[in-house]
């Protein structure tokens, strides 16, 4: 369609299946937070407890974030297709501020399996015997140690538990290679900076939000300055990502923002976009998709918290005005 908006036709090809997402992603999209929800510190757990006079209240456990099992005190070890982008979203919870996560297209047949293989994909499989999927990532697996809460509270950089993360995820041999990036008071970024080529060998790659981006400053909707980056990234060599989830469009057309940028990695100029004052903290994470797509994706960021009867809850945290 003519002049069709990037976070429009993501939605289209997602309904259409050209992406083939909504088989080849089901399996990692039961945690994600839920984009929307307006300013303030809304927060989801249990309801009622606390109007029970006489009964002794527990501390309730949040919603796990998929994949992640406790297997000891503190340390969490993580299965999934994107290990460290579910890392990303466990250490947003712990510690309170946006980790995002970027990948590659994978190249070597080791590193994918069939769509059908993954465990999310059991009841679908039951249903379709003969069905196989696109290739996707493999599952791997990351192990890390968090802090208990009495020392969170008085640690305001993740790097190290992120690059803990980083060490598991290569340690296993799991697809590609990572870096972690400090955006200052944009949060932090997982960055997959090498990959392995169709022979497997392991070879270093330019992260595409490495490009560097320039456009005045304007008031726009936040979907139309996401595609001012990702038309930038087009005109650098690398493929375009498309914007927001099915449901998720309004979100982009009604947010406004007032932006520029003069040649900044596109990365930092994402995250500028997405610091509204006032509004929902948000992460994002770029993934890719069977035939060669990539979409940016948005989350917002949640972290535990424990209120005065001693439930667990999960806050969702806003900008500074």
């Amino acid at each position: 369609m003519l002049n069709e908006p990037l976070y429009r036709k993501a939605y289209r090809l997602c309904i259409a299946g050209l992406a083939v997402c909504l088989f080849a992603s089901m399996y990692q999209l039961g945690s994600q937070s839920a984009i929307g929800g307006g300013a303030g510190g809304s927060t989801s757990g249990n309801r009622g407890v606390a109007g029970n006079r006489g009964v002794t209240p527990r501390a309730l456990t949040v919603p796990k974030v998929g994949g992640a099992d406790e297997i000891g005190s503190g340390i969490f070890r993580i299965t999934d297709s994107r290990p460290l982008d579910r890392v990303a979203e466990l250490l947003e919870r712990k510690f309170g501020v946006p980790v995002s996560y970027e990948e590659e297209l994978l190249q070597y047949s080791g590193d994918m399996v069939f769509a059908a293989d993954l465990p999310g994909n059991r009841a679908t499989v039951a249903k379709f015997p003969e069905w196989k999927g696109p290739l996707v990532p493999r599952l791997g697996v990351v192990e890390l140690t968090v802090p208990p809460r009495e020392i969170l509270e008085k640690i305001s950089d993740p790097t190290k538990y992120i690059q803990e993360a980083i060490d598991s995820h290569q340690g296993n041999h799991n697809p590609g290679g990572f870096k972690v990036l400090n955006l200052g008071a944009y949060g932090f970024s997982i960055v997959m900076n090498a990959v392995a080529d169709k022979l497997g060998q392991f070879k270093p790659l330019e992260a595409p939000l490495d490009v560097l981006v320039s456009f005045p400053e304007k008031d726009r909707s936040l979907g139309e300055t996401l595609e001012l980056v990702s038309k930038a990234v087009a005109a650098a060599g690398r493929t375009p990502f498309g914007i927001g989830t099915p449901g998720s469009e309004s979100y982009f057309e009604t947010t406004q923002v007032r932006i520029g940028a003069q040649n900044e990695p596109a990365r930092n100029v994402i995250a500028k976009a997405l610091r509204a004052p006032g509004q929902n903290m948000r992460s994002w994470n770029l993934h890719t998709l069977p035939g060669g797509f990539f979409i940016l994706g948005v989350r917002a960021v949640e972290v535990e918290v424990v209120d005065e009867i001693g439930n667990t809850k999960l806050k969702s945290l806003t900008w500074p005005r």
